[in-house]
């Protein structure tokens, strides 16, 4: 649903209906998506579409993978876990929702240098 400004807004909770369907997330019902969600479905837009895949990495990306691939995807990968497992397993932490969206936040981040590590 958008509201008068064309943003699109949250349904219900945790429930936002876009072009292509429906996007589970943390917002609550009448909040309008932050910046990286509409990134996130411009780029589902552009997935089917493979003359735009360039066109989504800017400059600062290229940087960013080129010295992830200097350094080496594997030795980033092993220090995400690394904090990962610090903070879950080896602390008195006390996690909430934001804490816990930040662990998951690593875990993407891992999966995908994994990822680009085997390509």
């Amino acid at each position: 649903m958008r509201n008068t400004n064309g943003q699109l807004i949250c349904i219900e909770d945790h429930l936002v209906q876009t072009p292509y369907g429906l996007l589970i997330t943390d917002l609550k019902k009448g909040q309008t998506l932050s910046y990286h969600q509409l990134k996130f479905l411009e780029d589902v837009s552009h997935a089917f579409d493979a003359s735009k895949h360039l066109n989504l990495v800017n400059s600062s990306e290229k940087e960013f993978i080129e010295l992830i691939r200097f350094k080496g995807a594997d030795e980033f990968t092993h220090s995400l876990k690394m904090i990962h497992d610090f903070a879950l397993y080896h602390s008195d932490l006390c996690f909430d929702t934001a804490e816990k969206n930040a662990l998951f936040d690593l875990k993407i981040l891992w999966e995908g240098l994994e990822e680009m590590a085997k390509a």
